[in-house]
């Protein structure tokens, strides 16, 4: 059997999912000796729905513990193939993709109870239109200085040759009078 333990390796899937991804994202601490304090506090954490752990160690065995870096690291070098194999499974896939819709959203911490809204948060339209221009408006500015730069060498070059040009006409007409 390739996982006897039947135990999930993906963050926030199904209830048996790891709850203590070694992860700075979603751990939510100030500092490092926080987390070695309070290792299993989920006050201020986030999670990160879709992230791949470590996995089990040599027998099996997982340690759903955030400072277990080797099995509950949340790392790029595999993450990306994961999300990648996904991707390439909803696209090529007849049917549309497995998922469990939760019962009961995760509390964000703080208040407690559960809230049973699966509405996605609101994103203000002046924030999206803010979003969008300011980097239009950046790229453009960088444009116009790189030309004024570029003009400003050109004219600077030529004025260069300009007054080396009158220097030695200059120095000829000293050297040919008597």
């Amino acid at each position: 059997m390739k996982n006897p333990a039947q135990q999930n390796y993906v963050v926030g899937e199904r209830p048996n999912s790891p709850k203590y991804p070694h992860s700075a994202l979603a751990a939510g601490f100030a500092s490092l000796a926080e987390a070695v304090v309070k290792p299993t506090d989920l006050t201020r954490a986030h999670t990160i729905y879709g992230a791949l752990v470590g996995g089990p160690a040599k027998n099996d065995s997982f340690a759903d513990q955030r400072l277990d870096w080797a099995q509950t690291e949340v790392a790029l070098d595999y993450n990306a193939c994961y999300q990648g194999v996904l991707a390439y499974q909803v696209m090529y896939n007849p049917n549309g993709p497995f998922y469990e819709v939760p019962t009961e959203v995760p509390s964000r911490g703080g208040g407690g109870g559960s809230n049973n809204s699966l509405k996605p948060p609101t994103f203000p339209k002046w924030a999206l239109i803010i979003t969008i221009l300011l980097p239009i408006l950046f790229v453009i500015l960088l444009g116009a200085f790189a030309i004024m730069f570029i003009r400003r060498r050109c004219h600077q070059s030529h004025v260069d040759q300009a007054s080396t040009i009158a220097q030695d006409k200059s120095e000829k007409n000293t050297t040919e009078r008597p």
